[in-house]
């Protein structure tokens, strides 16, 4: 699995992935068209292209903080789930050894039971009155 930063929004596949993205995930979460183009001139923001085997199988949006990354959006496309793709993902991610913390996380009937067998932590925070559920990873 390799990641592809993304350094333009004039990158062809820049585009690509706001398309997905602005379908992809409720319109409360997301940024316009001009808002996620601005990311791209963010020092501490990073887009990826996640691909595996020369075929780009997601993306995954990073904020590098001072003590944590935060991984703001992350998908895989469809066509690519239940592959085991997700598992090989956080995997690198958790060999950078840099504690991360993945919000907002759907499916949590799957995705509780993995993050907690991994040893992640819960954490919760309130955002315009509605809880978010986040994991924590915390290298040893």
């Amino acid at each position: 699995m390799e990641f592809e930063l993304l350094e333009s929004f004039e990158n062809p596949v820049s585009q690509e992935i706001f398309s997905t993205y602005s379908q992809s995930f409720p319109a409360d979460e997301i940024r316009n068209l001009e808002q996620f183009s601005a990311l791209f001139d963010k020092e501490n923001v990073r887009i990826f292209s996640i691909k595996k085997n020369s075929e780009r199988i997601g993306y995954i949006v990073i904020w590098e903080l001072s003590d944590f990354a935060f991984v703001e959006h992350l998908e895989i496309f469809e066509q690519y789930r239940k592959q085991g793709v997700f598992l090989q993902l956080i995997e690198k991610l958790e060999s950078f050894n840099t504690p991360f913390m993945i919000d907002d996380v759907v499916n949590h009937e799957v995705l509780d039971p993995f993050f907690k067998k991994r040893g992640y932590y819960r954490y919760h925070y309130e955002k315009n009155e509605e809880t978010i559920d986040c994991w924590i990873f915390q290298p040893k």
